[in-house]
Parts: structure tokens; sequence; C-alpha cells
């Protein structure tokens, strides 16, 4: 999405794990909705070939849980120590279900920046933005990208 500061260090994620989530990203970042946004910004894909689908839900569920689980670790590491043994884990390796609701077009209210400072500057000069609040067991995570919005509410925390 054109950003080249804001992301994890190699090896902070193994390949087979990183590879895990390719099949998924590339059905959002490649989705109709999202290659209009790419080619306005003028981030075109590694790929010669493109052909917009539609994005699947439980790929773009995917990519929001593990673009939050990241950037938590790079910038709320408190809060991510909280979660990291958890089902959020759990999940992004395959081995249970997470409980998420998933609601498009919105924006999060009462919210907190994930990123800090220089980041948080980067990512909005290349229209993206990242906010999260915690209540109870719930986490709610908000990504943004150009004009298409998400909240993705993990329960049972």
């Amino acid at each position: 999405m054109g950003n080249i500061h804001y992301i994890l260090k190699r090896g902070a994620v193994c390949k087979r794990c990183n590879n895990r989530f390719a099949k998924s990203e590339h059905n959002v970042l490649n989705s109709e909705q999202w290659l209009s946004r790419r080619k306005e910004l003028g981030l075109q894909s590694l790929q010669s070939t493109q052909s917009a689908e539609p994005i699947k839900e439980h790929h773009l569920k995917r990519m929001l849980v593990k673009i939050f689980f990241e950037a938590m670790y790079a910038s709320q590491h408190d809060v991510w120590l909280k979660y990291s043994d958890g089902k959020i884990r759990n999940y992004l390796n395959g081995m249970d279900a997470l409980d998420l609701d998933l609601y498009e077009g919105k924006k999060l209210k009462e919210a907190l920046s994930i990123p800090r400072f220089i980041n948080r500057w980067r990512l909005k000069r290349n229209k993206i933005t990242l906010q999260y609040r915690a209540e109870n067991k719930v986490i709610y995570f908000a990504f943004g990208f150009v004009d298409l919005y998400y909240v993705l509410k993990i329960n049972e925390l």
C-alpha cells in the first residue's frame, strides 16, 4: 500500500507464517475496490496481470487481524503483550477460530492511534490509518485506506 517504513523487521515473522497469509492478502489487494485506490496512488502490483475479483470476507478478516497484530507489536508493545499468547495468536497460527465482527464503511469513535509519532505521519501520508480501542474482553481495530474504512471487532479475549 505504498508503505516502506512501518513494517516488521525481517525475521520478526517466520517465512512459513508470512506465506500463510499470501492468499488472503492477494485476494484483498487485487480486488476491484482496492485496485482502483492503489492505481489512484500509483501503487502497482508486482504481478504483471491483475484480475479484479470481489473480496472474500474471510480473506479481509485474516488480513486485518494480521495488520492489527503486527502494528500492535511494532507500536503498542505493552498492549500487544497482553494478547500475544491468546486467541489472536492461535487464530493467526491456524489453530483456533476467532469470534470476529467486520463492519465496512465505518470509523471508530474514541480510538487511539496504533502507530506513534513519525510512523503515524508516514502512514497518513500514504492515506492509511490504524486505530484501536480496548474494552474489557473486546478489542476494536479500525483500518482506513484512502476512502475504504473497516472496523474489526475481536470478541472474547
